[in-house]
């Protein structure tokens, strides 16, 4: 009897537990958003196989209604995303005895998921927003398109952004992973071709600067000349619908392939979550001199490789201080700050501050013309209540750079300030204010008696007792009992209660992947109930003319369906957000999950690392 081919692959149940089930799940519903139909079946077979080899994958693919052709496509697509990795077996291999014999498998290529680097394709929205606010609407609209076609040649993004219709707003149709992942910005169509070029190389010029796109070196391409440069729907068909070469190109600058700098663009995601958790602390200004301060710092992040010691293992020697000077901070200050305000300006001492004269733009700044004295005073007056806050955002350099004053940030002691603050505002967001009282009680001291936790809550035991039990049950806290006789009796017992973080945090990952992978299957529900509407929305001649061909009821139903994916693609992103602090920037196991192992898989076969900090080495 013959087998019938499995057409839907997001009904496919994977053979792992419930946690890894929904992360693979988050995964294969990234690909399929990203790069299409076909890429994302071959994706299922490398998932369900995890190391296979390419008779097996041809086999598997019979059953998921894929051609020779397909599988290739899709294999090659998958590689050049780096969503796939191959590998080749060793020649030989040891023996039960300890002699070397040679492989049953020698030279066997093995094809395995890479299910990280599909998890941080929900970030490339973040991402591209994050362009956006940083460079302008064309910097965003380059990360945008970069991010969907992972790297492609300059020309090719000249030609794609060079078009004039609106790019990935326009649908109501968009699916939750789309809408988060090929969110272009808005950009105002340029009828003049050179004032667009000049544009775009502007936009380029300050994304290479800040190191979120690289440029690739490759001995040879795919078609005969550089990568692939298409995007993800080109794998509906089994084929890439662009090659490279061509009369077209007028440069070796035209020529040059980039592709997304995904480690630079983790440290500018860390930078927005420092920022975000100092404007909660801080005034608004002083939050934004703090993103300037970071920013300065972001290009310094991967100034050297980590030091090996002969045996191995990294080195205990610290790294050099990343340290910036005023006149680093003061050309990154976005024209939005107002440096005059947030701070005490009132007395005799504060004259020169108060009649200071402000630059209508950072890059007008002159510090050599006397009257920016007062303005570059401001400007360290906010550094410095960064250094006095009670969270010490900025600490000041031992070192003094040509007469100048320096500033640094102890990374390693911001990441686990967020981490803690992630751990206790979902403590709030589960419990409310008191029981999140007890738990940050408990979580800073590392043990504490319950008695002591009664004293230090100053409220009625029974109340703080309630609270240690709802805790408990929720896993956040646990008890150990010592006793103090062998009376085994409670008053006689010592109820020591600790905060473990690291399991903590892994209860909620776990937690966060099952809650995202339900709204991507809500998502993907919703869309099949709209169908037959946004089908029709999408036609050629109907986009445009909505008044038209759309009825008051289908209108209706679009904006309904519209607010719903937008409401599901803000929770995930808040889950991603979750993920990011307690998973990427992890240092309550630095053994496991750090910051910068994080990065350093997101891109494969570099060698720059993150400088390395004292708490690391030790």
């Amino acid at each position: 009897m013959a087998t019938k081919a499995n057409t839907n692959p997001s009904k496919v149940s994977y053979p792992f537990s419930k946690s890894t089930e929904a992360r693979n799940h988050l995964a294969s519903a990234a690909v399929r958003g990203a790069y299409g139909d076909v890429a994302h079946r071959v994706w299922i077979i490398l998932l369900k196989g995890r190391n296979v080899t390419l008779p097996k994958i041809m086999a598997e693919a019979k059953h998921y209604g894929l051609s020779t052709t397909q599988v290739y496509t899709g294999l090659i697509w998958l590689e050049h995303a780096q969503l796939a990795t191959e590998s080749a077996a060793p020649a030989t291999k040891e023996s039960k005895i300890g002699i070397m014999v040679k492989a049953a498998d020698a030279g066997v290529v093995y094809y395995a998921p890479h299910v990280d680097n599909a998890m941080l394709l929900y970030r490339n929205g973040k991402i591209a927003s994050m362009a956006e606010h940083r460079f302008g609407a064309e910097g965003g609209a380059i990360m945008s398109l970069l991010l969907s076609l992972h790297e492609a040649e300059v020309v090719h993004l000249v030609s794609k952004l060079s078009c004039t219709e609106d790019l990935g707003h326009g649908s109501s149709a968009q699916d939750v992973v789309r809408a988060i992942e090929l969110a272009y910005s808005r950009r105002e169509p340029i009828a003049d071709a050179e004032k667009r070029r000049e544009q775009f190389d502007d936009a380029a010029k300050q994304l290479r600067h800040a190191g979120f796109i690289v440029p690739v070196e490759r001995a040879m391409g795919m078609n005969g000349g550089g990568p692939i440069a298409g995007g993800g729907h080109a794998l509906q068909d089994g084929r890439f619908p662009y090659k490279s070469g061509g009369s077209s190109r007028a440069n070796n600058v035209d020529l040059q392939v980039v592709r997304v700098n995904y480690r630079q663009t983790s440290v500018a995601l860390r930078t927005h979550r420092l920022v975000a958790f100092a404007s909660k602390h801080c005034h608004v200004t002083t939050a934004g001199v703090y993103d300037a301060v970071l920013r300065a710092m972001e290009p310094k992040i991967f100034a050297r490789d980590r030091t090996i010691t002969s045996d191995g293992k990294p080195s205990a020697q610290t790294s050099p201080i990343i340290a910036v000077t005023l006149l680093e901070v003061i050309p990154l200050l976005h024209p939005s700050v107002d440096v005059k305000s947030g701070i005490y300006l009132e007395g005799e001492l504060n004259v020169g501050m108060r009649t200071a004269v402000v630059p209508n733009h950072s890059h007008d700044f002159d510090p050599s013309k006397p009257e920016y004295a007062g303005y570059m005073a401001l400007v360290e007056r906010h550094i410095e209540a960064l250094c006095t806050h009670g969270h010490r955002f900025v600490d000041r350099a031992k070192s003094v750079k040509y007469g100048e004053k320096q500033w640094t940030v102890d990374f390693t002691r911001m990441q686990k300030v967020l981490f803690d603050e992630e751990l206790s505002s979902t403590c709030r967001a589960k419990f409310g204010s008191f029981t999140t009282r007890v738990f940050r009680t408990v979580m800073k001291a590392g043990r504490l008696e319950d008695k002591t936790i009664v004293s230090k809550c100053l409220k009625k035991p029974k109340e703080v007792r309630e609270a240690l039990n709802r805790l408990e049950r929720a896993e956040f806290l646990t008890y150990l009992e010592l006793p103090k006789d062998k009376s085994g009796l409670s008053s006689k017992t010592i109820y020591l209660w600790t905060c473990n973080r690291h399991n903590l945090a892994n209860a909620l990952l776990e937690e966060a992947y099952t809650t995202m992978s339900k709204l991507v299957s809500k998502s993907e529900f919703e869309k099949i109930s709209v169908r037959p509407v946004t089908e029709k929305a999408n036609r050629p001649d109907v986009v445009g003319n909505e008044e038209k061909y759309l009825t008051n009821v289908e209108k209706e139903v679009l904006r309904k369906h519209s607010r719903a994916q937008q409401m599901i693609a803000m929770a995930i992103n808040r889950c991603d957000d979750m993920v990011f602090t307690l998973r990427d920037m992890m240092v309550a196991d630095p053994e496991k999950s750090t910051f910068h192992s994080a990065c350093d898989s997101a891109l494969p076969g570099t060698d720059s690392v993150f400088i390395k900090t004292e708490d690391e080495s030790t």
